[in-house]
């Protein structure tokens, strides 16, 4: 499996694995990690820690989200991301194997900065070469990629007939 990777050696990675809501577990040992991500812990992690960082001049390191949804919605997820520059490092609370797909969901919560935490739901697809890719986040009160908003049959108005 070649794997890419992000700038110009590596991601650090610094992952503190506290249990449930432990908020002031120390941080774990600076983990060196390469995308694309080796298992669905390892790309959430590197998704908060890129959004721990980010700055005007960022773009979405290779490998991390999946290629079509980066052509059509990068800017969205940045965007996204942006409230999160500073927070702690990710401490993952539960993650989720789908059956018979190759995706997975991990939850994650983290400290913010100033004070308060938040936390985030984000799924994961393995590729064809068992790297794992960004496949869908959910923040509070926001998600991405963006819903595309479609006008059913039952929102309609009517010319005739109307009150009045």
């Amino acid at each position: 499996m070649k794997a890419a990777t992000v700038g110009p050696a590596i991601l650090l990675l610094t992952a503190s694995l506290g249990a449930g809501c432990n908020r002031s577990a120390e941080p774990a040992a600076v983990t060196p990690i390469t995308l694309p991500a080796g298992s669905p812990e390892e790309g959430a992690l590197a998704l908060f820690r890129f959004a721990s960082t980010l700055n005007a001049d960022s773009t979405l390191p290779a490998d991390l989200v999946r290629s079509d949804l980066v052509e059509e919605y990068g800017a969205d997820l940045l965007d996204l991301l942006e409230p999160l520059v500073g927070a702690s490092p990710p401490r993952i609370l539960a993650v989720e194997l789908f059956s018979e797909t190759d995706r997975a969901a991990v939850d994650v919560e983290f400290d913010l900065p100033g004070e308060g935490f938040s936390t985030w739901s984000v799924q994961l697809e393995q590729g064809d070469d068992e790297g794992w890719r960004l496949v869908w986040v959910q923040g509070p009160g926001d998600g991405w990629p963006p819903r595309k908003k479609q006008r059913g049959e039952s929102l309609s108005s009517s010319e005739e007939g109307g009150p009045g």
